[in-house]
């Protein structure tokens, strides 16, 4: 699925996931290009007509395991912002 980001960005996270991420200001520098792709909003509305055309997809058939998805998945960005933001929880 092609979701239209900018690939100059993308280009630049695969050689720091390729080479592997070694040093905090890595680190933090693949943080904050994730953060920026993550913020665009053409990346969010593709990401979440990708997520609930799958939803639509599995969801009826498999509904106690998206219901268990959803949980795991509200409680990994709960914990995310709390580690992210630790002064504002």
């Amino acid at each position: 699925m092609d979701l239209g980001y900018d690939r100059t960005m993308d280009n630049r996270m695969k050689l720091l996931l390729d080479s592997e991420i070694m040093t905090p200001e890595q680190h933090q520098t693949f943080k904050e290009m994730l953060l920026r792709l993550l913020d665009d909003p053409q990346i969010q509305q593709k990401i979440g007509a990708f997520l609930r055309a799958e939803l639509d997809r599995i969801g009826p058939a498999q509904e106690d395991l998206c219901h268990d998805f959803f949980q795991r998945a509200v409680a990994l960005e709960l914990s995310f912002f709390e580690a992210a933001y630790p002064d504002r929880t």
